[in-house]
């Protein structure tokens, strides 16, 4: 069991589904307390995170869920918008530099 298995399961239109907002989750996250590992799979999908004002923050996205213990961890992706991240653009202008950018990030992060 574990280990690779590259983009098996990867649904990428249940991905980029708005499943509902961080209170949703919270609601959705309740709604597992002592279940099994397959009803996690309910989560995939992408949930909004909201400013005050109504304003997207963040998009939390489950790409993929853990099927057992044992099995391969589950995936999940932020995704910032580029306002909100405050990245200067030229940051940004090439692939080269985004991956820098997201290097930083994750490099901060743990």
């Amino acid at each position: 069991g574990g280990g690779g298995g590259g983009d098996r399961g990867y649904d990428k239109a249940r991905v980029e589904r708005v499943l509902g907002d961080d209170r949703d989750l919270g609601n959705a996250l309740s709604s597992l307390e002592g279940r099994q590992y397959p009803g996690y799979k309910d989560l995939m999908g992408s949930w909004e995170f909201r400013g005050p004002g109504g304003e997207l923050r963040f998009t939390l996205m489950v790409d993929k869920v853990q099927s057992d213990p044992f099995a391969a961890p589950s995936r999940i992706r932020v995704r910032i918008p580029a306002g909100v991240a405050g990245f200067p653009a030229e940051a940004l202008s090439t692939a080269l530099r985004r991956t820098a950018v997201a290097d930083f990030v994750l490099r901060r992060l743990v």
